[in-house]
């Protein structure tokens, strides 16, 4: 598994208590070195962190991510920053390293509008919005409400799109 935009490193632990091996990939050196220290030293023969900013691209080669070092992972797990288009941008680039994507966004994210076009770009599998949501800092260190979506490239896993929301 990999958890683009790790963070504090709580949807890695998650998946470590399921004995998943894990690649942790953040571009904050402070939080690098708390994850290293804590989660890396815990489970050193499953858990890993890469200093990098995962949406950089060639334009920034001192930042750059080395995606093509990324590819082939089972599933992509992140709580991509909600501002601007980051959850769009955050679930583009997890695509380029696997085909199945899953992601902490804002449940507005599903509305359309703005971000119409977006979900034309991806196969949306399963939608779960968090009843008992966690407290996320997202929108200024606000509540939001929340989803878990999975998404899949275009015309992946079938051709029907799958689609449940369940609230519970």
């Amino acid at each position: 598994m990999l958890d683009a935009g790790a963070g504090m490193g709580a949807l890695s632990l998650a998946a470590l208590e399921h004995d998943v091996d894990v690649t942790m990939v953040e571009r904050d050196e402070r939080l690098v070195a708390k994850l290293e220290r804590g989660i890396v030293e815990a489970h050193s023969e499953r858990a890993r962190v890469v200093r990098g900013d995962f949406l950089a691209r060639a334009e920034r080669p001192r930042e750059l991510f080395e995606i093509d070092h990324l590819r082939g992972y089972d599933v992509v797990l992140t709580n991509p920053p909600w501002e601007k288009d980051y959850p769009e941008r955050f679930i583009l680039r997890a695509l380029e390293a696997s085909t199945r994507v899953c992601a902490i966004v804002p449940l507005n994210m599903q509305c359309g509008g703005a971000r119409a076009g977006f979900w034309s770009t991806v196969a949306l599998e399963r939608a779960k919005a968090l009843a008992n949501r966690p407290k996320f800092g997202g929108a200024g260190g606000g509540m939001r409400d929340v989803m878990l979506v999975e998404v899949g490239p275009r015309g992946s896993l079938s051709r029907q799109v799958r689609t449940v929301l369940e609230v519970g």
